[in-house]
């Protein structure tokens, strides 16, 4: 190398070095008087040079001293939401998902949340770390700025003083102290939502909670001066509560997060919020979910529509970012959650096309704020490990029986008794897990596994306990049956089975098949006899029992159970509950 272009070479490595450098530690102090309103990103800012960490200027977030607009997702992996996602590491997957994310949604900002016992009791291992990198990788080859939410599912809240107190501050010194130079990380938050733990909600530990919040937050400006602390606190009048040393959330955060999920309530909420705090405000999360399906009526992708596009209107003006809840919808399986309104946020179905709320997210100011930083490290992945008894199985409808529901499908019949199953299992609104199947419908009660001796008891009647077959023969026949005879008054014959809470009987191939497939638990008592009845082309003979329906087809001189969980799963899904 000649020696006149190794000093030109020096020069440029120093300038491209000091370029992700903020020009000061400290953050500008806010505007006196009130916050002008949040101005739209200078004409020229994508012409600015990569690197450099976002700052705060009065209201705004900046970037080399001009303002910048967020728009960005809260991110989980498809399939692997909450923990899953840091126990399944899936580094291609995110790679792919965030690429996509890029391209067709233009975010410029992504929120993960970091589960505080991932490596157990608060520790910061190796493993950790190489997961964060690789997520630093992902993020910022595609010029993503990433808001990491600390102690995520950790509701300690020590005071200060204990070992456990050192021991969340020895946390924050592990984990930020290993990124405080790198500019792909635009903020630390230091908590998700710690106002609705049961520290603050039931155990009247708020003050506590607040101390322990600015503790925390304090140590991480002082390790890692460079980038922004903000706290996500779930109530947006929280963020104003005084803690016991006199301080609040919105004095220790550099911006401050708030989360609105009540779209027509916004501009007041964040006018009110304005009054206490001259800081860039960022809506961290807000969204509306298009599911689970069956539950709620207002639960579509309409009313997400119009959520996206009211709080566009809301926001205008009033905030520096947003950061929507969430990017896609998540997989019913194979994790082993319920299906819950929380799969349903996301702007991206599981097929991977675009919800109608996605181009009104699209819609949202964003600045381009590239980084610097790049790396090289291999992305990697750890699969599913499901070799249980009641792990999440798929079955051939595409639905996942898990836990004891597949205990029940597996082990009282199956296919032969509840067929196959028409939705995931899901939080009914009425409270409890059910799942529907064609010839069934099945609730779980999970306090059974807390009863006296119950690990003792045999693998049949814990299931018939745990999981209780719906009574979807009693509403069939009050929908569609209203011509049901009543029980004969004249005495049983020998060859039939009397049941006298309803006064009808059971005999033949029938009762066979009652007996076969645990019929008080499976079926229920009769509610009607023996009836011809039109099923398909074909006339069968059929009888009702409370929890489902039997058919005799002559043709293959064989019983089956009525596959009359359709038209109850399709009264469900009309909403005629």
């Amino acid at each position: 190398m000649s020696r006149t272009i190794r000093p030109l070479l020096i020069l440029l490595a120093l300038l491209l070095v000091l370029s992700s450098v903020p020009t000061a530690l400290a953050t500008p102090a806010p505007a006196s008087g009130p916050a002008a309103p949040y101005a739209a990103a200078a004409p020229h800012a994508q012409e600015l040079p990569p690197g450099g960490f976002l700052e705060v200027s009065g209201s705004q977030i900046t970037r080399f001293g001009q303002p910048v607009a967020l728009r960005g997702i809260n991110y989980y992996p498809q399939g692997k939401p909450w923990k899953a996602m840091w126990q399944y590491w899936d580094g291609p997957q995110m790679e792919r998902e965030l690429t996509l994310a890029k391209q067709q949604l233009g975010i410029n900002v992504v929120r993960i949340l970091v589960p505080y016992d991932y490596v157990g009791n608060g520790r910061v291992n190796e493993k950790l770390l190489a997961r964060m990198r690789e997520f630093l990788q992902i993020a910022g080859n595609l010029d993503l700025r990433v808001n990491v939410t600390l102690f995520d599912f950790y509701d300690g809240f020590p005071r200060p003083g204990t070992r456990e107190f050192e021991r969340d501050l020895n946390y924050v010194r592990l984990l930020v102290g290993n990124f405080i130079g790198d500019e792909r990380i635009f903020a630390w938050d230091v908590h998700n939502e710690p106002d609705h733990y049961d520290a603050w909600v039931k155990r009247g530990e708020a003050q506590q909670v607040l101390y322990w919040l600015g503790a925390m937050a304090d140590e991480i400006k002082r390790i890692a001066p460079y980038h922004l602390v903000t706290v996500g606190m779930g109530n947006y009048d929280n963020l104003w509560q005084p803690g016991p040393d006199g301080r609040r959330v919105i004095d220790y955060s550099d911006i401050v997060s708030v989360h609105i999920y009540n779209a027509e309530d916004a501009p007041r909420q964040l006018d009110e919020l304005r009054q206490y705090t001259d800081k860039p405000i960022l809506l961290q999360e807000f969204g509306w979910p298009t599911g689970a399906p069956c539950t709620y009526p207002e639960y579509n992708e309409d009313q997400q529509v119009w959520v996206y596009r009211t709080m566009r209107e809301a926001v205008a003006g009033r905030v520096a970012g947003v950061i929507a809840w969430s990017l896609r919808d998540y997989d019913p399986g194979p994790h082993r959650r319920w299906d819950t309104r929380e799969e349903h946020y996301g702007l991206v179905r599981p097929d991977g096309s675009l919800k109608p709320a996605a181009y009104e997210f699209m819609q949202y100011p964003v600045t381009p704020i590239p980084t610097i930083t790049r790396t090289n490290y291999r992305l990697h992945r750890e699969r599913y490990k499901l070799n249980g008894r009641r792990d999440p199985l798929q079955t051939a409808s595409g639905k996942w029986v898990k836990d004891w529901f597949r205990e029940a499908w597996e082990h009282m019949g199956g296919m032969g008794s509840l067929g196959l199953p028409l939705s995931e299992a899901y939080e009914h609104p009425r409270g409890g897990v059910v799942q529907y199947f064609q010839a069934g419908a099945l609730r779980l009660n999970g306090s059974a596994v807390f009863m006296p001796g119950f690990d003792s008891w045999p693998l049949h009647s814990q299931i018939m306990e745990t999981i209780r077959p719906i009574n979807i023969g009693e509403r069939y026949v009050a929908l569609y049956k209203p011509d049901i005879p009543p029980p004969p008054s004249l005495p049983t014959p020998p060859d039939e089975r009397y049941f006298p809470e309803t006064g009808y009987s059971v005999k033949g191939k029938f009762l066979e098949k009652y007996d076969t497939f645990s019929g008080p638990w499976r079926l229920g008592l009769p509610i009607s006899g023996e009836l011809q009845e039109q099923v398909g082309d074909v006339v069968l003979t059929t009888q009702y029992f409370q929890n489902g329906r039997l058919e005799f087809n002559p043709q293959y001189n064989v019983v089956m159970f009525g596959q009359i969980g359709y038209a109850l799963w399709e009264q469900q899904c009309r909403f005629e509950w």
